[in-house]
């Protein structure tokens, strides 16, 4: 429902009228003239798209151009090298992972630290002795004789 509007007379009483409306014409042109004078165009050399919502570049050269999302992309890459090897990197990501997964859980076993941090449970388990080795982490077994890992008092 609109809200009506109160008016003054001179005879200092209210009176009830409408809201005030303009034309759909008139309210497009100024909504577009609007968006043309905030517009931004895209920085890639003979690009000249516009962008949206004022970012630095278009939609089809954000990807090669964000630093945010070039760092992203390193990021990903160096996460499926690090899966992709064999041994286990103390220093990398998934250790890194690792590493957040036990603190926050407080002590979990290999699956789930796996399932956490979306390695398969080998992997997990490797990770889990390269930090044990390393110190950072605790390695004791359960009532059930399943190998918990959690967070060292130095760490």
């Amino acid at each position: 429902m609109v809200p009506l509007l109160y008016v003054q007379h001179r005879e200092s009483t209210s009176r009830r009228v409408g809201p005030i409306r303009t034309t759909n014409r008139e309210s497009k042109y100024a909504e577009a003239q609007r968006l043309r004078a905030s517009a931004r165009y895209c920085e890639v050399l003979g690009c000249g798209k516009v962008t949206r919502e004022r970012k630095p570049w278009c939609t089809k050269h954000v990807n090669s151009h964000s630093p945010y999302v070039l760092e992203v992309h390193a990021r990903l890459s160096q996460f499926d090298l690090e899966r992709s090897r064999t041994r286990p990197v103390p220093d990398g990501l998934i250790a890194g992972d690792v590493l957040v997964s036990v603190r926050d859980l407080g002590a979990a076993s290999a699956t789930r630290i796996a399932m956490d941090c979306r390695i398969t449970v080998e992997l997990a388990e490797a990770y889990i002795r390269a930090l044990v080795r390393s110190g950072r982490i605790v390695q004791a077994k359960s009532r059930r004789g399943v190998t918990i890992a959690s967070p060292s008092r130095s760490a």
